[in-house]
């Protein structure tokens, strides 16, 4: 039997020494690693648990954004998201050691980053949908119909709503969106169809001939339910052009059926008076063939008559004093009874102004 040298012997048992030893460094090494990596993986968890509270915090329950969304906001916490550690070899230790930690970060990471595309994805709507607007349509409120810009074009609007049906979702913020396109695709028709109808009263300043109060009224209708202010204003100066001309043709109208009025009235009292005229000439001739001794009849101041004279009717002569004087015609009040006498016991009296309006003095 080969005898082992003492001196080789002595090697041996130091290699072993060394390589238990070793063994047990790196197991105390290995152990140490997983519980550093699993405080780290805790951080990381908590981070990303922080982050997702705060995403939450950009939205309200109706998934409207708030104030604090913004787009600085949103990028800095993706570019956080970026620093954290989802690997294996971040942590130095065995992969099955931490593979439930690691699998747990990557899909916190996954849903955090796509709460932020989500989150950037209304932040560009509300952005492009409130520029339609002169004020927010969109906020932390929720939605409220305001007025559209006073330059909005159909081509604005066109992307705007390209941009809405590419990013729809179910919620009530892509609801107002919907909302918000549609009603302002209607102020802009509205705004169009005054603008139409202004400016077929009015061109270059000058009225339109065929312009009247009722054409006025129906597109003062229109112009009245455009919601921008501005654009209201601006066509109610044109208007307002259209308004005075069509006051200054309606006095114009007034004063001449106002004359042909005046003229028409003097023409029937002309007529009036002509047919009076011939009346009382007939009378006379009628009154002058039945008595020819009317010519040789004394008037009352030939007769010597007083300033009265008294008589009485008797078939339609007027007798005074017993003298039979021929009765030429009477003078009428508009209600029909002589004018300056009157009916008393069957006689009549006659002041003598009238008496010698009738038969002369």
């Amino acid at each position: 039997m080969r005898r082992v040298k003492k001196k080789t012997v002595i090697i041996i048992l130091i290699f072993i020494g060394i390589v238990v030893l070793g063994g047990t460094a790196y197991g105390v090494v290995q152990s140490n690693n997983l519980k550093e990596a699993k405080l780290k993986i805790e951080e990381e968890q908590n981070t990303l648990d922080t982050i997702s509270l705060t995403l939450a915090s950009y939205q309200t329950e109706g998934g409207y954004l708030t104030d604090d969304a913004t787009t600085n906001n949103i990028e800095e916490i993706r570019n956080s998201i970026h620093s954290i550690k989802d690997s294996y070899a971040d942590y130095q230790v065995k992969k099955d050691a931490i593979k439930n930690e690691i699998e747990a970060i990557k899909a916190d990471k996954k849903a955090i980053e796509e709460q932020l595309n989500e989150l950037g994805n209304k932040l560009e709507l509300q952005t492009a949908i409130n520029a339609l607007y002169t004020d927010r349509v969109l906020s932390n409120e929720g939605y409220k119909e305001v007025a559209i810009i006073k330059n909005l074009t159909d081509s604005d609007l066109s992307n705007v709503e390209k941009l809405a049906l590419k990013k729809k979702n179910d919620d009530n913020f892509y609801k107002a969106v919907t909302d918000a396109v549609v009603k302002a695709k209607g102020q802009l028709d509205q705004i169009k169809n005054a603008e139409g109808k202004v400016y077929d009263l009015i061109e270059d300043e000058k009225v339109v001939e065929k312009a009247d109060r009722k054409g006025y009224e129906l597109v003062k209708t229109e112009v009245d339910k455009i919601k921008n202010k501005e654009v209201v204003k601006q066509f109610n100066k044109d208007l307002a052009i259209v308004l005075k001309e069509v006051e200054r043709k309606e006095a114009e109208a007034r004063l001449k059926a106002e004359a042909e009025a005046q003229a028409q009235k003097q023409s029937q009292q002309s007529s009036n008076n002509s047919s009076k005229s011939n009346n009382t000439g007939d009378n006379k001739n009628s009154s002058s063939s039945q008595n020819p001794s009317n010519g040789n009849k004394k008037s009352s101041k030939e007769s010597g008559g007083d300033s009265s004279s008294k008589g009485f009717w008797k078939d339609g002569y007027w007798i005074v004093e017993e003298t039979e004087i021929e009765y030429i015609g009477e003078i009428l009040n508009d209600d029909g009874t002589p004018n300056g006498g009157y009916l008393e016991g069957g006689e009549f009296e006659l002041s003598r102004e009238d008496y010698c309006k009738m038969l002369g003095c």
